[in-house]
């Protein structure tokens, strides 16, 4: 059924490829990283569901154009410091380089939310309360669709702080099936009311 409705693996793993191409470069502004890790990771995590190895220097390297200009000298220092650079390195490296934008914002005072980070107020975009989460965008590959919040990813399955693709209650894409048919969530987006 969901291939009938999204298409044949190889097409969804050549969208899966132009998202991670498309990836819009974040700028040095927090929240912008934090977009672009969340991005990251949703396609990937999406390939490898698919049995996609996303380690090709083609895509690392493609990657590493994206950095912004005020952290490159940190991803030389990466780069040097691993004995293996690959896109989990380059993952790593990017988890480490936010944890540190957010160690530096708290000890400085400043605000470390997607609102302070993007110079707007929650209110003055009229959407979203900060703390509240923000779904991904779909693309179609069920198995891995998350939800990201501000700290830790949060199972869409059973509300735990793992990604869905690593969740022991749901395993297997069948039983994940089943569980968002049980939640009454759209197999397209997995958000409810209009399933």
């Amino acid at each position: 059924m969901l291939k009938d409705a999204f298409g044949k693996d190889e097409v969804l793993k050549q969208v899966l490829y132009d998202e991670l191409r498309d990836l819009k470069r974040p700028d040095d502004k927090l929240g912008s990283l934090r977009t672009f890790q969340q991005d990251l990771e949703l396609a990937c995590r999406q390939l490898e569901s698919m049995g996609e190895d996303v380690d090709h220097a083609n895509v690392v390297g493609g990657l590493e154009k994206k950095v912004p200009g005020s952290a490159m000298v940190d991803l030389v220092r990466a780069k040097k410091a691993a004995t293996t650079w690959n896109t989990a390195a380059f993952r790593k490296f990017l988890d480490t380089l936010i944890e540190e934008k957010e160690a530096v914002d708290i000890a400085s005072g400043k605000r470390s939310d997607r609102a302070s980070d993007q110079g707007q107020s929650s209110k003055a975009k009229g959407s979203r309360n900060v703390d509240q989460k923000v779904n991904f965008r779909p693309s179609g590959a069920f198995a891995v669709t998350q939800q990201r919040s501000r700290t830790r990813p949060e199972c869409f399955l059973c509300g735990e702080a793992h990604w869905a693709n690593n969740c022991v209650q749901f395993p297997t894409a069948a039983k994940r099936r089943e569980r968002a048919a049980e939640a009454r969530l759209c197999f397209k987006c997995l958000q409810p009311n209009h399933a």
